[in-house]
């Protein structure tokens, strides 16, 4: 996204909390966001002005464009399990792969580590059901981590030098003060 489109959503964002972003925060804002798409990152911040009372963080816009980005984070677990039990009556315990093939990959991951046929054959579903959404909660957590850590936002050399111009600032600003 460049910087002037950037500077519109902003300015949206800012219009919408009676918020004005000075010229310092939209460059670390800026920072944050140059590499998603100016698409997405209007509708993260559309969903998030339609569902937040406050001005949301740099993080919070992060998490809603993972959620845009890999629908599968907002899977509701217990509706997947739902939809696993349906597949258990519709294909049996000989048709694993057109099951399987139905399924979403977080699904059908946690229903591979859980085993189609235990979970055809297992007696206790209330058991097998907390397991499939434990299990299906980590692989989310950790999908969304990765999602999350996928592109460094700053080198370590970008972030270094982002220290010296502040701290620069701030030697500037107690010497004015003196």
């Amino acid at each position: 996204m460049t910087a002037e489109e950037f500077s519109k959503a902003l300015t949206f964002l800012g219009v919408a909390y009676n918020k004005e972003f000075t010229n310092e925060q939209a460059k670390i804002w800026y920072e944050f966001f140059k590499t998603t798409s100016e698409e997405t990152f209007k509708k993260a911040i559309k969903r998030l002005i339609a569902t937040n009372k406050f001005l949301p963080s740099i993080a919070e816009i992060n998490q809603e464009i993972a959620l845009i980005d890999n629908p599968h984070l907002g899977l509701n677990p217990l509706k997947e399990w739902e939809e696993v039990l349906r597949l258990i009556r519709q294909y049996g315990y000989y048709k694993q792969n057109e099951a399987l093939a139905e399924m979403n990959l977080l699904t059908r991951n946690a229903v591979e580590q859980l085993g189609w046929s235990k979970l055809c054959m297992s007696e206790d579903i209330v058991w097998l059901k907390k397991e499939f959404i434990e299990i299906f909660k980590n692989k989310q957590q950790g999908i969304e981590s990765l999602e999350m850590l996928a592109e460094p936002v700053m080198t370590m050399a970008e972030l270094a030098e982002k220290a010296r111009e502040y701290g620069n600032q701030e030697t500037k600003l107690l010497e004015i003060a003196e």
